[in-house]
């Protein structure tokens, strides 16, 4: 691939900035900095600093905090930072209700346990100019709770501290991947190489920095926590100004088996920093070995899927795919079952995508100059997992998850019959709606793509927007996004499910002793006629296109071992399309081609 660099539009973001922060600054209990989300309107938390006491918003009905009308205690607003609380409305409009009572910033706390600070995306028809930031459900509780009891004192956007050293998400080296099945991690002696970059946003040189690596165990769904790597070192300084060193540690190879890792980094210099900032001294990245799961990001151990925090799409073309690269050692003895990801639209919601712009596919690279660097003509379809509904297509946001379907035949599945292959998995969209895709921008890959990283399979991710007549994905082109000159390097959550098969090796026995399909290309009629090996009492028949859509299907009763079908193409359009005949014993798939 010829690594580009891409414009992108994102609709969710959580993030901490580096110089920039949400401090409380008093009560004591609660004083400190905290993780906060960011918004695609109103004023850039990086381009001022703005201090207040706070206060909620009270919009004069049952639930008064969720700021979804005029609010009432405006006397008390003006000149605050509002709190809000989320849901029922959109994010502009409880930023702009909050900035029209007079508040100068607006915080809006997230609604359920364990749901972090969320990326804010805007809605038309509202104007905010004021700093808006998200905070996590935890967060919020605890402030609400000292509030209660008196002032909260909160700062938003630029501070500077005499000492101020940290690390965060693009500055430790996470794991290759985020989940790995354990047979294959062994197989390939998965490996992680702790390493951690330390950051001097203050106006003072650190001196005799301590860094340590620390990485615990935990079983899949059990408690016992048990601490298997440790390590340590010292930076002897670190420059002032926002400037940086990076310090890295011995190989890790996980030999626990099944589980969670988490790897704990912790940064200390020689003069310590201000309370009010040490929160980022510390950061917690995790993998998982799994027993069926490959994921580029990482997991959500919580709601069991894969962990997204924002949305992401090119700005070029509504029309894209972005793909996620696996290795499997082992192959053989596998099949690749289900594609999972996150999908939102800008769109009122998901019900406005038309059935079949939405798909995933797989597909195995072979790198025939072995320069480790994918080509188009080098990848090979292998799967097909079409999108034809959502579970709740009246909502922005969805999960979907889908069978894989053989792209030759469309049987549910597909069995790999050999070891060492190099997949790539492939969400793409193909209309005309603003539509994005999850990313899990807390796995960073930055230091991984710096130092170890060897092929195209270890990247990130890779977008294309072009594909070329087989429907391959342009990949030979692909980018990566960039902002300021930087590349983007959160990972794509698209997921892979895999499972075991008995009989790997064993080939599919045809089902038709003869089947022809013609004319062939047409441009009116098509006629099918097969003589089968045994009795069957139905015949289904399906037409689909070059990308694996459905265009057509019909079942007939046959009750014999001949038949004999015509079908009217006229009205698809020009080009290449598959016909696949299906009974109980299996199935079988000829391509035809429609002319003009």
């Amino acid at each position: 691939m010829k690594i580009s660099t891409l414009v992108f539009s994102f609709l969710v973001m959580a993030c901490t900035a580096s110089a920039q922060f949400v401090l409380v600054n008093s009560p004591g209990s609660i004083a400190g900095s905290y993780n906060y989300g960011t918004a695609s309107f109103g004023a850039a938390v990086n381009s001022g600093s703005w201090t207040a006491d706070c206060v909620f918003v009270d919009n004069g009905t049952a639930t008064p905090t969720l700021g979804c009308g005029s609010v009432v205690n405006g006397a008390e607003v003006a000149g605050k930072i509002a709190f809000v609380d989320r849901g029922t409305c959109s994010f502009s409009e409880k930023a702009a209700n909050a900035e029209a009572a007079g508040a100068i910033a607006v915080v809006i706390f997230n609604n359920a346990a364990g749901a972090g600070p969320m990326g804010m995306g805007a809605t038309a028809g509202f104007t905010v100019t004021v700093p808006v930031v998200s905070l996590s459900y935890e967060d919020g509780q605890a402030i609400r709770a000292e509030l209660a009891n008196g002032p909260v004192n909160m700062t938003i956007g630029n501070v500077i501290f005499p000492n101020n050293i940290g690390t965060n998400r693009a500055n430790v080296m996470n794991a290759p991947v985020g989940v790995i099945p354990v047979e294959q991690a062994e197989a390939s002696l998965f490996s992680v190489t702790p390493a951690a970059v330390v950051l001097n946003l203050g106006t003072d040189d650190a001196t005799n920095i301590a860094v340590d690596a620390k990485i615990e165990y935990s079983p899949l769904g059990g408690s016992t926590t048990t601490e298997v790597y440790n390590e340590s070192g010292t930076i002897a300084l670190v420059a002032a100004g926002d400037t940086s060193e990076i310090l890295g540690f011995a190989d890790y190879v996980p030999v626990e088996g099944a589980g969670v890792y988490s790897i704990k980094y912790s940064v200390a210099a020689e003069n310590p920093d201000n309370p009010l900032v040490q929160s980022d001294n510390e950061y917690t990245s995790q993998f998982v070995l799994s027993e069926n799961i490959y994921c580029k990001g990482g997991w959500d151990l919580v709601e069991n899927k894969q962990r997204t925090t924002i949305y992401r799409r090119p700005t070029s073309s509504t029309k894209y795919e972005f793909l996620a690269g696996f290795d499997m050692p082992v192959g053989v003895g596998y099949r690749l079952d289900s594609i999972s990801f996150e999908i939102a639209t800008n769109a009122d919601s998901l019900a406005i995508l038309e059935p079949g712009k939405v798909n995933a596919y797989i597909y195995e690279w072979i790198d025939a100059n072995n320069d480790s660097t994918a080509q188009t003509e080098e990848l090979v379809i292998l799967g097909y997992a079409p999108v034809d509904s959502f579970d709740d297509p009246s909502t922005r946001f969805g999960f979907v998850k889908v069978p894989i379907l053989e792209y030759v035949d469309f049987e549910e599945g597909y069995v790999v019959t050999e070891d060492n292959i190099k997949l790539f998995v492939g969400v793409r969209y193909e209309g005309d709606e603003e539509v994005f895709f999850g990313f899990d921008e807390d796995y960073d890959q930055t230091i991984y793509f710096n130092t170890l990283a060897q092929t195209d399979i270890d990247l990130p991710y890779i977008g294309v927007t072009s594909w070329d007549g087989s429907n391959k994905p342009d990949i030979t082109n692909g980018f990566i996004f960039s902002s300021n000159g930087v590349f983007i390097l959160g990972a794509i959550s698209t997921t892979l499910f895999v499972s075991k098969v008995e009989s790997p090796s064993a080939e599919k026995k045809p089902i038709a002793a003869s089947i022809e399909v013609f004319p062939n290309p047409t441009a009116s009629f098509l006629t099918v006629e097969t003589e089968l090996l045994n009795n069957t009492r139905t015949v289904e028949y399906t037409i689909r296109d070059v990308s694996g859509r459905m265009v057509f299907s019909t079942e007939k009763d046959v009750n014999g071992t001949y038949d004999k079908a015509q079908f009217d193409v006229s009205r698809l359009a020009a080009g290449q399309y598959f016909l696949t005949l299906k009974t109980a014993a299996g199935s079988t798939t000829r391509p035809f081609a429609v002319k003009r």
